[in-house]
């Protein structure tokens, strides 16, 4: 003979299968896929250590137009243009690197195109500290050779990130 089972073991068993049935319909579905990310990692990586590098690069030029003013004579008004070059320099370098990370992380064409058009002017300010100035030394050459290469990088990963940014529309 069968026994018979009871009713609160099948009435448990028939709620487990009814949670586990509802869980499964209500589990939130995507509506939509995700967007895909256009910004750089590459340009990102590049920008941030430039960012770290830069203060460095510009205190380090900052000692040497000094030091260069008392070991050797400059002519007129030479070094303090040179010296005083540094600071408009360093708010464009800052202003370039602020609309970098903006135009790369939140794929903003304008602010990426700014951040491009200022990258040549800056590399025309690097290479014044490398081989324009009155005096260069072996410190400027290492020092503005490592700052121009990072201005490089930023310029062809930033002009391939700008085709891949139009390539959106």
């Amino acid at each position: 003979m069968e026994e018979p089972t009871s009713p609160t073991i099948d009435a448990s068993a028939q709620t487990t299968k009814k949670n586990a049935k509802s869980k499964e319909s209500t589990a939130p579905r995507p509506a939509f896929s995700a967007p895909k990310i256009y910004s750089s990692l590459p340009l990102q990586i590049v920008i941030y250590f430039n960012e770290r590098f830069f203060p460095v690069m510009w205190l380090t030029l900052l000692g040497l137009l000094i030091y260069k003013g008392a070991a050797f004579p400059y002519a007129g008004s030479a070094l303090p243009l040179e010296i005083f070059g540094l600071f408009p320099f360093a708010v464009l370098e800052a202003a370039r690197l602020f609309l970098g990370h903006r135009g790369n992380k939140m794929e903003d064409r304008g602010s990426f195109g700014v951040f491009l058009g200022l990258t040549v002017v800056t590399l025309f300010a690097h290479l014044f500290y490398c081989i324009w100035q009155t005096y260069v030394t072996i410190v400027d050459l290492i020092v503005c050779g490592i700052g121009l290469s990072f201005v490089i990088g930023e310029l062809i990963s930033g002009i391939a990130q700008m085709v891949s940014f139009h390539r959106i529309v």
